[in-house]
């Protein structure tokens, strides 16, 4: 059973060209479509690179300048024509493909659920190229699931454990009916936000026992990157737009329930949306406040202790705080076999079953 799997990229050839060669090393059966908004060079390079792929199907589309979300939907109406169900990653993240496979299958016999996920580790690297050192391996998400039989109750479960549920198995046809206002957005933010409050509100989510994806971080971008968008994002004209787009849309699909009035499910949403709001905010304040902190300190820190205590230190702290994805480095892990192929992509060595630990 097959997953399309989604993939819209921007002026990052090196990540995408990271990602497809890892779906094509392991010969992944899920099929990739690609929706490329950068220029015409890049994407003659990239067109140049794919005719290189031979064990993973891949079909590319190059539409310059078209907006994530509308990249994204583009693409599930492209894949709609052969496959039953989709999934959403980043240009730089991994998915374990006999995982997608158990999500799809058991979509395909429990129509009560909209969508289905495993369990989710988060890779930070070295530094801002493709290829390098993992620098630390953490939980990204565990045990997501949703099974409350009401909108109110589901969306209130799902606020209080918020999910990127795009990263989620889905019917590729709800997918594409649940995007509908998703596509209008302009604030990556609030889109995805509708995106996953949507899903949540319109159906059951199943947690799989699996290792399901791997989510990739290089610290400096990532920073960069959302100091820019936070911040600059509500600055623009449009955010007052794409605030109240997400509240009326979620209100229209919640008051569908009977028990509750338009106006009731507006001053719910309205509540949770701000809650939501002061979260974002709160977090990449304190982001890049950390993260500033943590260069001081470690500065410090490499003048008075050897490198050797420092890395021992950290990689103890860890195992602590994230053993169930730190054992993703043991020999004997459960997720080992799955995640080898992913540390060979982001290295670009190769390591194997036989060595004791990587």
């Amino acid at each position: 059973m097959k997953v399309a799997i989604l993939i819209p990229t921007l002026n990052r050839l090196s990540f995408l060209r990271r990602t497809v060669l890892y779906y094509d090393a392991i010969q992944s059966p899920h099929p990739i479509y690609i929706g490329d908004a950068s220029n015409t060079e890049t994407s003659n390079d990239a067109i140049a690179f794919l005719t290189d792929i031979n064990n993973v199907v891949v079909k590319y589309f190059h539409w310059e300048k078209l907006s994530f979300e509308k990249t994204t939907i583009k693409l599930a109406k492209e894949a709609s024509a052969e496959f039953e169900y989709c999934t959403y990653q980043g240009d730089d993240d991994y998915f374990i493909p006999s995982s997608l496979t158990k999500c799809a299958i058991f979509l395909s016999k429990n129509f009560d659920y909209r969508t289905a996920q495993g369990r989710a580790g988060l890779v930070t690297m070295d530094g801002q190229e493709p290829l390098g050192t993992i620098k630390d391996i953490s939980e990204y998400w565990g045990k997501n699931s949703l099974e409350e039989s009401s909108k109110i109750e589901r969306l209130l479960s799902f606020h209080d454990n918020y999910f990127v549920a795009q990263f989620s198995v889905h019917r590729i046809n709800e997918f594409i009916a649940d995007s509908s206002d998703f596509s209008t957005i302009i604030n990556s933010h609030i889109s995805e936000q509708l995106h996953c409050y949507t899903f949540a509100i319109k159906g059951k989510s199943k947690f799989i026992d699996c290792l399901y994806l791997i989510r990739v971080r290089h610290p400096d971008l990532y920073i960069r990157h959302y100091e820019d968008d936070v911040f600059e994002a509500m600055s623009r004209e449009n955010w007052h737009y794409d605030y109240n787009k997400i509240i009326d849309s979620l209100s229209i699909i919640l008051s569908d329930d009977d028990k509750i009035s338009l106006s009731e499910a507006k001053k719910i949403i309205s509540d949770l949306i701000k809650q939501r709001l002061k979260f974002t905010i709160k977090h990449y304040l304190q982001l890049s406040i950390n993260n500033e902190k943590k260069k001081s300190f470690y500065i410090r820190l490499k003048n008075i202790v050897p490198c050797y205590l420092i890395n021992k230190l950290k990689y103890t702290k860890n195992k602590l705080l994230n053993k169930e994805m730190n054992l993703l480095m043991i020999k004997h892990s459960r997720f080992r076999l799955d995640f080898l192929p992913i540390v060979n992509s982001l290295t670009g060595k190769k390591f194997s079953d036989d060595e004791k630990q990587i």
